[in-house]
C-alpha cells in the first residue's frame, strides 16, 4: 500500500521515469524505450493524432465525409494498436483495462511527458558572438534596446 510513499522517499520521484495506470495496476516504463516502441511501430503518429483531433462532421456531407470519417477510424485503430504494444495496455474487460478513450489519453499524456523532459533537458541559449547585433536572450524586457523598423 505505501509502495509509492518508499519510492517517493528513495529518490525515485526523481527519476526520470513514466507512471501510469493500465487498468490493473500502476506501471512505469522507461520514457525513451516506450517513445522508441511508438516511432518504430508508428513513425506517423503525430499525423495521426491531428487526424483523431480533426471532427470528420466538419466535413461537407457526402464522399468527403464518408473518406474522413473512414481515416479518422484507421487512425483510432492504428494508435490503439501502438498504445497497446508500447505500454503493454489491454482493452477493458472484466478484469480491468483500459477504454479507448483511456489509451488514447495515455498516448497523449505520455507525449506531453515527453516534451516537458525535452523542454527541461533544453540547455540555456548560447550567448550572442562579440560584435553580433542579435539581442540578449537573457535580457529583461526593460533592458533591452529597441529598434525602430520603420513598418
Amino acid at each position: 500500500m505505501w509502495q509509492w510513499l518508499k519510492a517517493w522517499w528513495s529518490g525515485d520521484h526523481r527519476r526520470a521515469i513514466f507512471r501510469y495506470w493500465d487498468g490493473r495496476n500502476w506501471k512505469r516504463a522507461d520514457p525513451l524505450a516506450v517513445m522508441a516502441t511508438i516511432e518504430d511501430r508508428c513513425p506517423d503518429f503525430g499525423d495521426l493524432l491531428r487526424v483523431i483531433a480533426a471532427d470528420p462532421d466538419d466535413v461537407p456531407a457526402g464522399e468527403l465525409r464518408t473518406q474522413a470519417i473512414a481515416t479518422h477510424q484507421a487512425a483510432v485503430k492504428k494508435l490503439l494498436g501502438v498504445v497497446q504494444h508500447a505500454f503493454g495496455v489491454k482493452p477493458l474487460d472484466q478484469l480491468g483495462g483500459l477504454t479507448h478513450a483511456e489509451m488514447i489519453r495515455l498516448l497523449t499524456e505520455f507525449l506531453h511527458y515527453m516534451g516537458r523532459l525535452a523542454e527541461a533537458a533544453r540547455p540555456l541559449p548560447a550567448p550572442s558572438p562579440p560584435g553580433s547585433h542579435s539581442p540578449d536572450p537573457l535580457a529583461t524586457p526593460s533592458s533591452a534596446v529597441c529598434t525602430s523598423t520603420g513598418i
